[in-house]
């Protein structure tokens, strides 16, 4: 899958150019499902494949991505309201109406399906940037993802919980691309909405400004002047241990 490989290359993470053509492949993909009503429903980095050849010096060059794992793909339409309201995927990339139970209540929220696929999007792109997921979970557990979106949206960051024990961390640790204010940064913050009505659809993904080589500005619609300020991220003084 797309961590291993990351992880079996000679460099511990992909650069700048090398990730800004992968994830806009990755978004492309579930593109297509969206463009066609579709949602996925169970994006994580086992559900991307890579495949690779050897050059002649034996290194690992990419030849293709492909996104798996469709059994929890769904159609979305008001007809298919009951299978929409399911709750499906894995923990560690669930968007907090799933982890409270409040999404889709009503038929007319049908559409609100594509935007679960967002939020799990988004945190794969966190992973893929820094080779693990912004929270982990030990054996489904439900009541300590509960406890943690809590505390992302009080802005506790001090008291979050990694696996079972508080651990102070730095969600974005670095100085390079990947720093808080850049393009990715912003992207990554417009995805994990809490409010999944003002995240990104992923036309809007796939035009935001961190795909293009020459803007490291937040912009992912042209119509859009200001930036959300919902999502659950913000300061962080500590540095991450884990």
């Amino acid at each position: 899958n797309v961590i291993r490989y990351e992880y079996s290359t000679d460099t511990k993470y992909y650069n700048a150019n090398t990730i800004r053509k992968l994830l806009k492949n990755i978004a492309t993909g579930i593109k297509v499902m969206h463009d066609n009503n579709y949602v996925h429903r169970d994006i994580k980095s086992e559900n991307v494949l890579m495949k690779y050849k050897l050059n002649k010096n034996n290194d690992k060059t990419k030849t293709a991505t492909s996104i798996a794992d469709f059994g929890f793909s769904t159609k979305v339409s008001v007809d298919n309201f009951d299978a929409l309201k399911d709750r499906c995927g894995s923990l560690e990339y669930f968007p907090p109406e799933l982890i409270f139970r409040t999404h889709i209540k009503k038929p007319a929220d049908y559409k609100d399906a594509f935007k679960l696929d967002i939020w799990a999007l988004g945190i794969l792109f966190y992973e893929i940037g820094y080779g693990d997921t912004p929270f982990e979970y030990e054996e489904h557990d439900e009541r300590l993802a509960s406890k943690n979106m809590k505390l992302f949206s009080q802005r506790k960051y001090d008291t979050l919980f990694f696996r079972s024990r508080h651990m102070s961390f730095d969600l974005f640790p670095t100085n390079d691309y990947r720093s808080k204010g850049g393009a990715f940064y912003n992207l990554l913050m417009d995805m994990l909405n809490f409010d999944p009505k003002k995240r990104p659809t992923i036309n809007e993904v796939l035009r935001h400004s961190f795909f293009s080589k020459s803007s490291s500005k937040s912009s992912w619609s042209k119509k859009k002047k200001t930036r959300s300020k919902s999502s659950y991220f913000g300061k962080h003084k500590s540095s991450r241990k884990h």
